[in-house]
């Protein structure tokens, strides 16, 4: 059950929900290639939660709109009411850009945090990060745990408006694992797959951007600094489109 009520840019979202969590299979048995990135396998079980949000969306546009946007949600969950798991969970992200002028750059400034606790804390609810959208020059989800931290800044200037635009962009953060309900995920987390853990410190990594047709995709090229930094390659949608994907 889910209501939500628009206040003016921002919206309010209430949700009571009841889920069944079953891991992921392979279903197919026939593979030309075995290369594939691994599912990772997540706690299996039934939830009943409590969501509330608050966030402010980007506007959808050709053209990026300059402005804030920003999403926060709070989840709680107990075995004393019903389900497999107990937790309470938090998260909250923002950014803020400033559009290029004619002839001038643009700056783009972000963050996010979260953190969950609790007797039995879902898999599925750890921060996972590396690679795309969080620490870009690491493996994909290198790291994960029960607490999170992030930003980013992104300096842009347009080349051939529309169609070209190139930026420069450092990422940094930290996820560390605090309490035995946490390292019980992380645990479950890491039966499937590479082993994930907290970083060691904050983790940077660097790199440049190549924007085409109004910034809608991007080709990034990152490095990261830290002791486990790769070269990394990725193609990107902005985000006010994933919902067109």
């Amino acid at each position: 059950m889910r209501a939500a009520q628009r206040l003016g840019p921002s919206r309010v979202q209430i949700a009571i929900a009841w889920q069944s969590w079953e891991p992921a299979t392979l279903k197919a048995d026939k593979l030309i290639d075995r290369s594939y990135r691994e599912v990772r396998q997540l706690d299996e079980g039934e939830v009943l939660s409590l969501k509330l949000g608050l966030d402010r969306p980007a506007v959808a546009a050709v053209e990026e709109v300059g402005g804030m946007t920003w999403e926060g949600w709070v989840e709680g969950a107990s075995r004393a009411v019903g389900g497999d798991f107990g937790f309470a969970y938090a998260a909250v992200s923002a950014e803020q850009f400033w559009p290029a002028s004619a002839g001038g750059v643009g700056v783009r400034l972000s963050g996010a945090a979260g953190a969950v606790g609790g007797e039995r804390v879902p898999a599925q609810r750890l921060f996972p990060a590396g690679g795309r959208g969080t620490i870009r020059g690491y493996a994909f989800h290198e790291f994960v745990g029960n607490l999170y931290g992030a930003a980013s800044v992104e300096i842009n200037r347009r080349i051939s408006h529309p169609f070209l635009s190139i930026s420069l962009f450092s990422d940094i953060g930290w996820v560390g694992i605090d309490g035995e309900g946490a390292r019980r995920a992380v645990a479950v987390w890491n039966q499937v797959g590479a082993p994930a853990g907290a970083t060691n410190g904050a983790q940077v990594g660097v790199g440049a951007s190549l924007g085409i047709v109004y910034d809608i995709l991007w080709l990034d090229i990152a490095r990261g600094l830290g002791e486990r930094g790769i070269w990394e390659v990725l193609f990107r949608v902005r985000s006010e489109f994933w919902g067109w994907l």
